[in-house]
């Protein structure tokens, strides 16, 4: 009977439910910070923005352990946990954008858009030369100017002639009235000159295309992911990237090449162009697709054959912060035309090269003559499903 007691007041304390632990990831991209909630399924929830502040909540008991948050992502001033979720304080003018990625939520807080440049301020309109104008003070009467004193001529006095009879003097002409002064001249400003504004030059034409100032043994991939493309090269620039840079794409530097990046909807095919690589707009041209092939049994080798085969770049996909695995190619038309979800990886679409997003961190790729493999490290195993 005491067992049965003991056992009932047990069972009374135990919880209903065990609050779920949710890891939190962080990464920095061109653009934006993101922040990742890893569950192990993830429940509703609603993300609200009030300024500088983003409310996160779900509709799940859990813990949420901020202080693994060694360094906090772009854009993003602190993470704080409170109950049903967290706060997370960014910086002013940023947008929080929220979605979903299998079992996990992630939040990317975009930079604060860039603020309209203002054109020049025109100048202020000259009040136009005061007319001179000789006229009295306002309130006062003109005085008129006093008429001209006329002063009579003295008589010639003559002999008159005896046989002639003397002219009879002529009456006296009335002295007129004087006239009124005339208004006061008003002197006209000269005519202000004012050049016609020189025309606006034609806008220069829109680039199209741009050779890529990389060494002649350079491998490429190209792809989208998301709104991003991405153009993956296994070396560094031998020259400035201006040509680059008006077409709308940004430079990074990568361990073991360089990332170029833009958002530009394209679409955008890289060929080459004598020995360099053209990126250029437009679709590519139809190529051999690449097609996986599977050898092996106890330990699977995902075999991913093609020609110029170069190296293997590791980066962080920005849809999912997932490894992104890229292969690259010295030689053009090699692409995957066919996406695969795959259990421990995702095959992504190319325009030139390889890109597969692995979801089993044992996962490697290498290069190899015409081929690429993919396989697990020692004490894992590739499964493909």
């Amino acid at each position: 009977m005491r067992a049965l007691v003991a056992l009932l007041l047990v069972l009374a304390c135990w919880p209903a439910s065990a609050s779920e632990r949710v890891a939190l990831r962080v990464g920095d991209h061109a653009t934006h910070g993101r922040i990742v909630f890893d569950w192990a399924a993830p429940p509703r929830y609603s993300l609200v923005q009030q300024g500088d502040t983003i409310a996160i909540r779900f509709e799940a008991d859990a813990s949420f352990p901020t202080d693994t948050v060694r360094r906090m992502p772009r854009n993003v001033l602190a993470i704080r946990a409170v109950p049903g979720g967290v706060d997370v304080t960014v910086a002013p003018g940023a947008q929080a954008r929220h979605f979903r990625i299998g079992n996990r939520v992630a939040v990317d807080v975009q930079d604060a858009p860039a603020r309209a440049i203002a054109g020049e301020t025109p100048a202020p309109a000259v009040a136009p030369p005061q007319r001179a104008i000789a006229a009295s003070t306002p309130g006062t009467t003109p005085v008129a100017a006093p008429p001209q004193r006329v002063v009579a001529a003295p008589a010639q006095v003559t002999t008159p002639a005896p046989a002639a009879a003397p002219e009879p003097a002529r009456p006296a002409t009335p002295a007129r009235a004087a006239a009124p002064p005339p208004e006061p001249a008003r002197i006209d400003p000269a005519p202000r000159i004012v050049e016609a504004p020189p025309a606006a030059p034609e806008p220069p034409a829109r680039r199209t295309d741009a050779l890529l100032p990389f060494p002649t043994e350079t491998g490429a991939a190209l792809f989208q992911r998301g709104e991003l493309w991405l153009l993956a090269l296994d070396t560094a620039p031998q020259s400035s990237l201006d040509a680059i840079t008006e077409l709308g794409w940004r430079m990074q530097t990568i361990p073991g090449g360089t990332l170029l990046t833009t958002e530009d909807a394209g679409p955008w095919q890289l060929r080459r162009a004598g020995s360099r690589w053209l990126l250029a707009r437009g679709a590519p041209a139809a190529a051999a697709a690449i097609q996986p092939l599977v050898e092996g049994q106890a330990d699977a080798i995902l075999v991913l054959p093609v020609q110029g085969a170069h190296r293997v770049l590791n980066i962080q996909d920005p849809a999912t912060g997932l490894p992104l695995l890229i292969g690259t190619l010295r030689a053009e038309g090699g692409q995957v035309t066919t996406p695969r979800r795959l259990v421990d990886l995702t095959l992504l679409d190319t325009a030139l090269g390889l890109a597969l997003v692995a979801r089993n961190d044992t996962l490697g790729m290498r290069a190899g003559q015409d081929r690429f493999t993919v396989q697990a490290d020692a004490g894992g195993r590739l499964a493909l499903g």
